[in-house]
């Protein structure tokens, strides 16, 4: 299952998916060298991850922008990148 996301904020795309495992991971199409990350909650990538077990896309996308919306907001608050 695949998701991206363009963002006009960081002005990337994002790519989220679930391969093999139930873990999300997110490639960020600028830096090849920062792609497959673990995503986990609250918009990071330490802590608890993030993981889709459904078959339902809408339920996936959902995960997804939720945790753009937090990366954002951290990204916002502190003007870093990762």
């Amino acid at each position: 299952m695949v998701c991206t996301i363009k963002s006009k904020i960081i002005n990337d795309t994002l790519n989220f998916s679930v391969i093999g495992s139930h873990y999300i991971y997110v490639d960020f199409e600028s830096d090849k060298d920062f792609n497959h990350k673990q995503i986990c909650k609250g918009g990071d990538f330490m802590g608890s991850t993030l993981s889709y077990f459904g078959e339902s896309e809408k339920a996936f996308k959902d995960i997804c922008k939720t945790w753009y919306r937090s990366y954002i907001a951290d990204f916002k608050k502190y003007d870093y990148r990762y």
